[in-house]
């Protein structure tokens, strides 16, 4: 059984598309994620997303784990029971604006 609670991923001043490291999900059957985004300036665009893989090489976007950006700070918060990918990682694409990010992640094995 694994049990993780960490913040993964966490920016000062991003203004450009940024990816998580890989974060191994092996042994881990459910999660619970929570992103924060603060806006700096601009006009802020975008999404934040949970990818996966069961090679940590190549990852793909995990359907319905996506949320849009407004132009103001925001959170959002993905619950998801019956995890098998062995690998996910976060991406934060930015279209516009300046934020700082951060990522906490609960696990359950």
């Amino acid at each position: 059984m694994k049990h993780m609670q960490d913040d993964v991923f966490s920016g000062t001043g991003l203004d450009a598309t940024t990816t998580s490291d890989s974060i191994d999900m092996r042994e881990v059957y459910g999660f619970a994620l929570h992103g924060k985004w603060t806006k700096n300036s601009g006009t802020v665009g975008g999404s934040y997303k949970i990818q996966v893989s069961n090679d940590d090489v190549n990852f793909i976007d995990l359907a319905s784990y996506s949320q849009a950006l407004s132009d103001a700070s925001g959170e959002v918060s993905f619950n998801y029971d019956g995890f098998h990918y062995a690998y996910m990682r976060i991406v934060l694409t930015l279209t516009g604006g300046n934020v700082d990010l951060n990522s906490y992640l609960s696990t359950k094995g």
